[in-house]
């Protein structure tokens, strides 16, 4: 479960970027997670939620936008995202070979969504 590691050091890096500021506490959360890094977003939102407890970021609102995962083909140069076959098709290989949709090259390169960001964060500052 690396969901828990991963909400520790994005609940740590938020406490961190705002201990400089004059800050009641923070209100949301916004991060960017691609959809190879397996993360399970139900699992992390609550264990960001759990981790936030006792801190400035408790109750803050936690806000996941995914981003796809994107390919490039190394034989037509076709770079684009990647289609399911269906709703139950997941990427669970330690290093996935994606077909390109334009000329079917299994001669690919991932060039996203292996990403996890801390978009932004809103604050209520101190009176």
């Amino acid at each position: 479960m690396h969901e828990f590691s991963t909400a520790q050091s994005i609940i740590d890096t938020v406490i961190e970027a705002t201990k400089k500021l004059s800050i009641e506490k923070i209100i949301e959360i916004n991060l960017e997670i691609g959809e190879f890094t397996l993360l399970n977003y139900s699992q992390l939102r609550f264990a960001l939620k759990t981790l936030a407890k006792n801190t400035v970021a408790e109750g803050a609102k936690i806000n996941i936008k995914k981003l796809r995962g994107k390919i490039k083909c190394l034989d037509c140069g076709y770079e684009g995202v990647i289609r399911k076959k269906s709703s139950t098709d997941h990427y669970l290989i330690i290093q996935p070979s994606f077909q390109c949709p334009r000329c079917k090259s299994a001669k690919t390169d991932i060039v996203g969504g292996r990403e996890m960001n801390i978009k932004n964060i809103k604050l209520k500052l101190k009176e």
